[in-house]
């Protein structure tokens, strides 16, 4: 079984290598930092931490949805840091029927989140090649209807 050490340093890691998926620099992270306000993570950022914290820490299910919602209802200074998400994975480390009973549907609405998201790389590389040409035809488009405007207006 993992250890909190262990157990905290795979969550600060899977929050890293969302942070930068997105595209930002990861700031320093230790058990102290916030979720939102030190990392700059998002609620779109969830379905990734979730997947990332399951295959990271070999957990059949991270009820992500759950573990929001109790720390929404928090008012101490832990609420939504990465201390709090280390808890609650200890907790499922632990023992892993610690999960809601409906935290499998949610499973597979995340990893299809996460999926429509990402995509596999091939995917990611068509749509950057597809907005890539979406420019280029509005780059000519907007150069027509300038030099008609041009023309137009020369005559």
């Amino acid at each position: 079984m993992l250890g909190r050490d262990e157990i905290s340093t795979t969550v600060q890691l899977v929050l890293r290598n969302v942070v930068q998926q997105s595209g930002r620099p990861a700031p320093e992270i230790d058990e102290t930092s916030n979720l939102l306000a030190d990392l700059g993570l998002s609620s779109l950022d969830l379905p990734d931490i979730a997947v990332g914290l399951e295959e990271g820490l070999r957990l059949r299910e991270f009820p992500i949805d759950d573990w929001l919602k109790a720390e929404g209802m928090r008012t101490d200074p832990d609420a939504l840091t990465v201390r709090s998400l280390v808890e609650a994975c200890r907790v499922l480390v632990a023992d892993p029927s610690a999960i809601p009973s409906d935290a499998e549907s949610s499973k597979a609405h995340r990893r299809s989140q996460h999926r429509v998201v990402h995509g596999t790389a091939p995917e990611r590389a068509a749509n950057w090649t597809l907005t890539a040409m979406l420019f280029v035809v509005l780059a000519v488009v907007g150069l027509v209807v300038a030099l008609t405007a041009a023309m137009r207006a020369s005559r």
